[in-house]
């Protein structure tokens, strides 16, 4: 990583690629930050260097991240990662999506990021239990009055629990619930429970941090897909054409290295993964404690369970209130 954010050591690292560079040392792999080495390692060197049982794919997810936290991607980075990547014999999903956007391959990377983070969020395990539920969400997107009714008899439940937290969430936001119109169908559920449960918010840096819980949470580093994709967005000003339709504006430099980093570091540490059915039911799961949950799943050092709104989101939900007055 440290060669990369020094290009072979002919600049200084910018300042947040160094704050999170020590970060992982201090989160990832239990180092002091003056124990970054930044002298220069050639892809040989590292290959000797590195066990073929090590986790690998791991270590490149974490040196692709460096091109992405310099605001700017820059080919002699991406190059570096691609040689890195090739000494060795890995070549994760986000190497693929670096080359993408440094040739300015925008559609090609949307669509393949879809097609990878689809069954993920969806929590699918075949190909078949994939389009019976992609099926179900088109016909949530065109109104399903029951579907709303069912998510606002949530704020039934008692204070603290995941239901009633849920309810608030989506409330204190102005989200529209799955079956309303615009609304992001259930697809989205899951994440937003790992918000919930996490406690990150859903402003810029929010995202970020919620994407780092799912980047350590879901195995065999398939969740850094989801960084990559709000990196893009809020830390590299990268606007895409999907989200213009999802009203997202794109903005840079929005990444806190730290807590970036300690929030893989509590996705590692989780015992269950949220997109996966057989670890967490949803609707099995409304009536519970929300610290009874995390503790269910591993999440530490999390404390509250209202997070309140951004000051933007707020301020929308203020003012659909009064519209909705007159």
């Amino acid at each position: 990583m440290g060669t990369i954010a020094t290009l072979n050591g002919t600049r200084e690292p910018k300042d947040a690629t160094r704050r999170m560079i020590e970060a992982a040392a201090v989160q990832l792999f239990e180092l002091k930050p003056t124990d970054v080495d930044y002298s220069p390692i050639s892809p040989e060197e590292l290959a000797a260097e590195v066990p073929t049982d090590d986790p690998r794919p791991l270590l490149i997810n974490l040196m692709s991240l460096v091109p992405f936290a310099d605001d700017e991607l820059k080919p002699d980075e991406v190059k570096l990662v691609d040689s890195y990547a090739a000494s060795l014999g890995v070549k994760p999903a986000i190497v693929t999506d670096l080359n993408r956007l440094d040739d300015d391959r925008y559609k090609l990377f949307v669509y393949d990021l879809v097609r990878r983070e689809t069954p993920i969020f969806l929590g699918t395990n075949s190909k078949w239990a994939e389009i019976h539920e992609a099926a179900r969400e088109m016909r949530l997107h065109f109104g399903d009055k029951t579907a709303t009714e069912r998510y606002e008899r949530l704020q039934e439940l008692p204070e603290g629990t995941l239901g009633n937290t849920f309810y608030r969430f989506y409330t204190d936001r102005g989200f529209a619930f799955p079956g309303e119109k615009d609304s992001l169908g259930e697809t989205i559920t899951r994440h937003d429970c790992l918000h919930i449960l996490s406690g990150c918010n859903t402003d810029a840096p929010g995202e970020i941090n919620v994407a780092g819980v799912e980047t350590g949470m879901v195995p065999g580093g398939k969740g850094s897909q989801m960084l990559v994709e709000v990196m893009v967005v809020f830390q590299d000003d990268i606007l895409l054409k999907p989200d213009q339709l999802e009203g997202i504006t794109a903005e840079s430099d929005e990444m806190d290295p730290e807590t970036m980093m300690a929030n893989i570091r509590k996705g590692l540490d989780m015992t269950k993964d949220l997109f996966k059915r057989e670890d967490f039911d949803f609707w099995g799961s409304v009536d519970r404690d929300i610290e009874d949950l995390r503790q269910d799943v591993g999440l530490k050092e999390v404390e509250g369970y209202i997070i309140p709104p951004p000051a933007s989101e707020a301020t929308a939900t203020a003012k659909t209130d009064g519209d909705a007055t007159k």
